[in-house]
């Protein structure tokens, strides 16, 4: 992210300079034409990777370390951050893709799996850093210096400042706290702050760490309620850490990699992380690591000369959600598994006061949702006026998508600050437990 950046900017010998190009031309003439000749499809569980080497750009690489496709060249420029695009998908192959990219303009791109970009903003004096995607549907974007947070409305492309940093350092990665709705903010400092948590009034709450180096990622686990934190310049054991938003306590979940500077990760679905490696000057690795530490898959990216800066799973963010959830407003969810096998069927999606503990199934999995109450009533359909007539149990069309809405009427109590959280599982009579696919959660507030 920022720290690549930096680096860039730090004049080079001429040999040196030359020898990069010669070998950035190589690859991008080779990534051309193989990005034309695999034609293979992005699926579920593919790697999408962000990267700022030789060859700087966006790609698709399978978990056995096999390229994909090669969705994005950017040389000069090259993309800081990567996320799963809310909503319906634009495109037939699958979930598109928000990329942040440091450049001549900075901008906000939006990327199909089949290649095509689309530019939804450009920006003056802004460096685009991290990216999450808010539960109305706003991107929340951390940049570089004092510009702090900021908040851009996809539908009309409006940016408006949600946090102005005055803490030092440069604010680096962006991760929502799901079980309360606040913006963990990780600063990339040598003193001061290191996460600090800001409120959805720009108003900063809590400062959560003080002690992690060189923050380069954070992300929320919800299966635990806490913070994931990649360092990148491994000058202490805090590597690859668990952050506790409640008591601050810093937990150390890998043995640092000497050899690779961590500059991204991302979580699985069975629970497990993918760790992006490298500098400019070496060889781009991806990790998938358990939270006990155990490697389970090291392999080298297949781009020469690759320093990645961002990662995401494709299809793991299965459901998103847009809208106000307010008396009087309609709050929207859409569901896109996009896996050929979901097609037609039949989908449940149900609300829950609390995110734990989950529903855990026979088959080892889990549905992040306590089934409460609420959860009970939904599923019985006594809440199905709320829920678009009962749009939450209903077929997924031939691409794999569905929507369903929450309205609330005019007569409900405003401001209640009630946090809830959203899921949804595909029947499957096939499967043992008689689920198929899985959604992720999404917690929002009753405005």
């Amino acid at each position: 992210m920022l720290f690549c950046f930096e680096g860039m900017k730090k004049k080079r010998g001429t040999i040196r300079e030359r020898m990069i190009s010669i070998l950035r031309l190589f690859a991008v003439i080779f990534l051309a034409l193989a990005a034309v000749s695999a034609g293979t499809q992005i699926q579920p569980g593919d790697l999408i990777v962000g990267d700022l080497g030789y060859t700087p750009g966006v790609y698709a690489v399978r978990d056995t370390g096999v390229l994909v496709a090669t969705l994005l060249l950017t040389y000069p420029d090259y993309p800081n951050a990567l996320d799963t695009w809310g909503g319906a998908p634009a495109s037939s192959t699958g979930q598109d893709i928000a990329v942040s990219m440091i450049g001549v303009p900075d901008r906000f791109l939006r990327l199909t799996p089949g290649g095509v970009v689309t530019t939804i903003k450009t920006f003056t004096r802004l460096r685009p850093n991290g990216l999450d995607l808010d539960p109305d549907g706003t991107w929340v974007i951390s940049a570089s210096g004092e510009d702090g947070l900021h908040r851009l409305d996809p539908g009309n492309s409006v940016l408006s400042t949600i946090w102005t940093n005055n803490l030092g350092g440069h604010v680096n990665s962006i991760a929502i706290n799901q079980d309360t709705g606040r913006y963990a903010v990780a600063l990339f400092a040598r003193t001061g702050p290191r996460v600090v948590e800001v409120d959805r009034s720009g108003t900063l709450v809590a400062t959560l760490d003080k002690t992690i180096s060189d923050i380069s990622s954070i992300e929320w686990d919800l299966s635990t309620s806490t913070y994931t934190v990649t360092d990148f310049l491994n000058l202490d054991p805090a590597e690859f850490v668990r952050l506790d938003p409640v008591s601050s306590k810093v937990t150390s979940l890998i043995a640092p990699i000497s050899s690779h500077a961590l500059n991204a990760h991302a979580r699985t679905r069975r629970g497990t992380w993918w760790l992006a490696g490298g500098r400019i000057s070496s060889t781009g690795r991806l990790h998938e690591v358990t939270a006990g530490g155990v490697f389970l898959k090291t392999f080298t990216l297949p781009v020469l000369g690759a320093a990645p800066t961002s990662i995401l799973i494709h299809g793991e963010r299965s459901l998103s959600t847009s809208g106000k959830a307010a008396p009087g407003s309609t709050f929207h969810f859409h569901l896109s598994t996009r896996r050929p096998a979901d097609r037609g069927k039949v989908f449940i999606l149900t609300l829950s006061r609390a995110s734990h503990p989950p529903v855990q199934l026979s088959d080892g999995r889990r549905i992040d949702l306590h089934f409460d109450f609420l959860a009970f009533n939904v599923l019985l359909g006594n809440l199905a006026p709320f829920l678009g007539g009962g749009s939450n149990i209903a077929n997924l069309d031939g691409n794999g998508n569905a929507s369903a809405r929450l309205t609330l009427p005019t007569y409900f109590p405003s401001g209640t600050g009630l946090r809830l959280f959203a899921a949804f599982a595909v029947l499957d009579a096939s499967t043992p437990t008689g689920f198929g696919t899985l959604s992720n959660t999404v917690g929002f507030t009753l405005q």
